[in-house]
């Protein structure tokens, strides 16, 4: 199967009786709902010194049961807070969300339970905590803007458009004078030049990262990771199942703009190429504002009938007198 070991499936620590459950939900420490793995993820929020935390899991770890655990402490532990809670779209917070709190709340006291505000889109403690819950399709994100938060939340950021936009100005002001933390959860987005990236390379680099694949779920058995990789063609090597369930950034062949460009074809094409003595020369952009800008030096081969491609510039957030500067230097 892989070199990496499957842990055995190690059952979530359970209160034994009603008033010890009752006790943890008045202290709002509802961690006890969580597995082995799931609390890793949950300790690194805890332990982190830095304003930003990125988890990258696999399918199936639990990681919107974990955010959602996460947000209802905080609205128990602290009296009027706030958590902001960002998703993909409007249906996921209705179809996915909504069910996991329900859960969650299960056995929770009727004194501390929330009220849902369907309207609105958001629960109520009584002791004044919001938990607000918002899609991030349709610009529904900036219903997010404004006012102090102490927790805010993006489930599954890859997926998520406007991702650097939705953190830095909807949801990072809200948190700068509560030092309150920002979670951004996710598998690998089906596309590598996705924001999520961006911030995944920034918390490794602050140690406000963590990774955790299949391998690590304590929720399956080893025949049941088994079982789950056989559905994939081509086992643990299929791309699909690497981004899913390995977390793999690289991108699946039909995510590329040429899929037909493989590793294989790749090592056909690039290769040095004599110039000869005569030829047309091209430099073509493709100006990005969003997206990357990417700037090509080419010629065209007569003799060989073919367009030969020198050189490439790739940037992103480029002032025109920047890329002016760059292209005369090239």
């Amino acid at each position: 199967m892989s070199d990496e070991q499957t842990p055995p499936p190690i059952p979530k620590p359970k209160p034994t009786n009603k008033e010890a459950v009752a006790e943890l939900w008045r202290r709002g420490a509802i961690w006890y709902k969580l597995n082995q793995t799931q609390k890793e993820l949950y300790d690194l929020v805890l332990e982190a010194d830095k304003r930003i935390i990125v988890w990258l899991a696999s399918r199936r770890i639990g990681k919107s049961f974990t955010l959602c655990v996460m947000a209802i402490e905080m609205c128990i532990k602290k009296e009027r807070s706030i958590v902001k809670y960002l998703c993909p779209d409007a249906k996921q917070a209705r179809t996915i969300i909504v069910p996991i709190i329900a859960e969650i709340l299960n056995d929770c006291p009727k004194n501390l339970r929330p009220e849902y505000l369907k309207q609105e889109g958001k629960y109520v403690f009584p002791n004044g905590s919001e938990l607000q819950i918002a899609g991030n399709d349709g610009g529904r994100a900036e219903s997010l803007r404004g006012g102090l938060a102490h927790l805010c939340i993006i489930d599954e950021a890859g997926f998520c458009d406007n991702l650097k936009y939705n953190v830095q100005s909807v949801l990072l002001p809200t948190v700068s004078t509560t030092g309150g933390k920002i979670i951004l959860s996710s598998t690998p987005p089906r596309t590598a030049g996705h924001e999520f990236t961006h911030f995944i390379e920034k918390a490794e680099a602050q140690g406000t990262f963590i990774k955790k694949t299949i391998f690590q779920n304590r929720m399956f058995s080893p025949a049941q990771v088994q079982e789950i990789m056989d559905t994939y063609e081509g086992g643990i090597e299929n791309p699909e199942f690497r981004r899913e369930y390995l977390c793999d950034l690289s991108r699946s062949l039909d995510d590329l703009i040429v899929p037909e460009f493989t590793p294989e074809l790749k090592l056909e094409v690039v290769r040095e190429h004599v110039r000869p003595p005569f030829f047309d020369y091209y430099v073509s952009a493709d100006i990005g504002f969003k997206d990357f800008t990417a700037i090509l030096f080419g010629y065209y081969d007569f003799r060989a009938s073919k367009l030969i491609i020198e050189a490439e510039i790739v940037i992103n957030k480029v002032t025109t007198e920047t890329l002016d500067q760059m292209i005369k230097q090239k």
